[in-house]
Formats: structure tokens, sequence, C-alpha cells
């Protein structure tokens, strides 16, 4: 009797000719449902953007503006006008390399991510994970979340002597569920897990993490998810004070970027809680007992475990805080861990690099050079700045 071999690996082509859709290998890529190894030399591969980023010293700045200007495209000349003799001269002077570099370190502060031994950074996109190989075992978990066995149908527990209320007696009036976005709102407890998640608690459903997308924004840095954002880190959200008969540019703007929270949030719990809310309800009442222009959310603020983590990080020594981040890269690319936790980790790692450049600590990660470990180093590289990008209001 032969003996049938299981397959071990498979690639990500392979997944697909199973009837997988590239849309849902990514996403289950990206999700942490699979994970992507290297087909050479077995390592496990992360993805680029959940891992922790320290900023580059100034010392591995300046060997890196020579190859910056290297880099850079050369100027364009305006077009000679008509029966103007071209002279062709080099232009040239040298650059002020330490001057550079401590410009690009005070101003674009730029980062790199931090990559713990044995593993291969990754953009994952769709050509790159199919490129990638998955244990037998994952898939095999992935295909039975991904196509469920259909369930049978179940009869209704009724008998020929069992009669039916009508339906408008059994439903709830459509008056008491307007009523009832009220008390539900103002007894919701809503808590700070990072800048792109918050978890909610409510009386309808199990306490639950939603993401700034969850909400309808487009990215965190949409200026109606930071007014969310600022209100659970402090409590309140400032528009300014009012002068009647003043033009205030930043009040306006203030307005309108509350205006715009009000709006999703309110889109947000008619879908996700089913509840009948007006137009014109508010979560963020102007408070008479502050300074002026301040508004207050009506939901009660939890409690957020990292509270007190920023306390406890300035209590630590220096050989703790390296422990402590090294602790929590590892933690980071561990198998099976969600995307909240992974959240959870970043601010935690953020929170202890700004301690530690504070105290001018170098060498966070112990036995790892990870400017010699990151090829994809870009120094200035673009972020959206805190200024009035009404973009950001999407």
């Amino acid at each position: 009797m032969t003996r049938q071999i299981k397959q071990r690996w498979y690639s990500g082509h392979e997944i697909l000719n199973m009837g997988v859709k590239g849309f849902e290998l990514l996403e289950a890529v990206k999700g942490n449902k699979l994970i992507p190894h290297d087909k050479y030399t077995g390592k496990k591969v992360v993805y680029y953007d959940t891992l922790p980023r320290r900023q580059l010293t100034l010392e591995e700045i300046e060997t890196l503006v020579p190859r910056r200007i290297s880099q850079a495209p050369p100027p364009i000349s305006p077009l000679p006008s008509a029966g103007t003799t071209i002279k062709y001269r080099a232009k040239s002077r040298p650059v002020d390399i330490k001057a550079t570099a401590k410009w690009i370190y005070e101003n674009e502060k730029p980062e790199i991510p931090i990559l713990p031994n044995d593993y291969i950074m990754d953009r994952f996109t769709l050509e790159s994970v199919k490129g990638f190989i998955y244990t037998a075992d994952e898939i095999t978990f992935f295909l039975t979340i991904l196509n469920p066995e259909p369930q049978p149908d179940i009869a209704p527990l009724t008998d020929q002597n069992t009669t039916l209320a009508p339906l408008e007696t059994t439903r709830v009036s459509e008056d008491a569920a307007i009523m009832d976005y009220d008390s539900f709102i103002k007894g919701a407890k809503i808590s700070y897990k990072s800048d792109i998640e918050i978890e909610i608690q409510s009386s309808k459903k199990p306490p639950r993490v939603y993401s700034f997308k969850e909400f309808g924004f487009k990215n965190p840095q949409n200026k109606g998810w930071l007014v969310v954002v600022q209100s659970l880190k402090t409590g309140f959200f400032s528009v300014g004070p009012f002068v009647k008969g003043e033009k205030n540019a930043e009040y306006d703007r203030r307005q309108k970027h509350l205006a715009v929270c009000e709006q999703k949030l309110r889109i947000f719990f008619k879908q996700e809680y089913g509840l009948k809310i007006p137009d014109d309800f508010k979560f963020f009442r102007l408070s008479h007992d502050e300074p002026p222009g301040t508004y207050k959310p009506i939901f009660s603020i939890a409690k957020s475990d990292l509270d007190n983590f920023e306390a406890k990080c300035k209590r630590l020594s220096d050989q703790e805080i390296k422990a402590e981040i090294n602790g929590l890269i590892q933690e980071a690319v561990k198998d099976g861990i969600g995307q909240a936790k992974k959240n959870e980790i970043m601010t935690k790692f953020n929170i202890l690099a700004a301690e530690a450049r504070r105290r001018g600590i170098v060498n966070l990660v112990t036995g790892r050079d990870n400017q010699e470990e990151n090829p994809d180093l870009e120094i200035g590289r673009d972020a959206p700045e805190d200024g009035g990008d009404e973009s950001l209001l999407e």
C-alpha cells in the first residue's frame, strides 16, 4: 500500500489555484491569518508598515547625505530665447554634509523600521505575497474560515396549536427606538487604544476595538478622526473662543473638523448599533464650566491601559528601557498576534522610543545594526502635517 505524502508548503500561486481570490490572499497575509515565509531561506516575512521604528541618529544621517545628493534629479533650467547663444559651464559648489545632516535631523526627523533577527520585511503587494510560501496547516484553517460548511435549515418551533402574535404587537415601537439612542450613547464607554484604534463598550455588544476605517475615515490623520483621538486623550476638544464681529480662520476650521467628526459618529452608530439617531444629534456639547470653546463628549471615557504607561517609562532605567523595547519587538512578530495587539505594541514602542530619545539613548536594539539591514531606507519621505489640509476631511 502506497503512503500518500501530504505537501508541507504551498506558494501563493498554488493558493490562488485553490479558488482563493487575489484580494482575499492579500488581506489574509496583511491580517496575519497566513504567515508568509521566504521560499529560499524559510525566514518569516513581516509587514513593513507594522514594524516599530526609531529615529536615525545624526551620525547615521551624515553617512546617507552623499547618497541622497547623488540620487537627486538635476535642476531644470529655463529654455533660452530665440537667437541666444548657449554656453555650457559646470556650476557646482561643495555641500556642507554636517550642516545638511543637522537640518535633516532637526526638521525631517527620518525614521527606519526595526527588524529583529531571522525575519524579512516586505510591503506586501499581491505580486510579492504570491511568491511567498505558507504551511499546509495554516492554509487548511484559512480555507475553513473562508468557505465554512453550510448549516442545515432549522425548522421553526411551532405546532398546529400555536398561534403567533401579530407582528405589530411584538415589534419595539419606533418612538421607543428613537428615544433609546440618547441613553445608549451616554451609557457607552469609549477608550483610547492607539492613534488608529478605539474601544467601545456598550450594553448591546461585547467590548470591541474599531479602527478609523470603520468610522469612514480614509487615514488616521483625518481631522475628524483626530477630534476623537484628542478628546479620548484629554477629555475635551477645544475650538477656541468666539469673538463676535471678528473673523477667526482657526476657529472656523476647528468647528468644521468637529462637524465632520459628529457626522461620522452618527453614521457609525446608526450602522453598527442600529440606532435611529436624528441628524441634529450632537456627541459633543459645549461646556460652560471650562474655558470658552471647550466641547466635551457625552459618552463616558474609559481608562485606557496606556494611561499610566508613559509615567511608568519615566521611572525606568536606561537598561530597562532597552529591555522593554526588545521585548515589544519580539512580541510584535509572534505567530497569531492580532492587529489590535500589534497597534498597542507600536503605541507602547513609540512612547518608549520617545523617552529614549529624550535621554539620548542610542543602539536601542541589542546585537543588530538596523541601518545595514534596511535596504529600503528613505530620508525625508512625505508625511501629512497638522496644518489646514482640507483633503483630510474626506
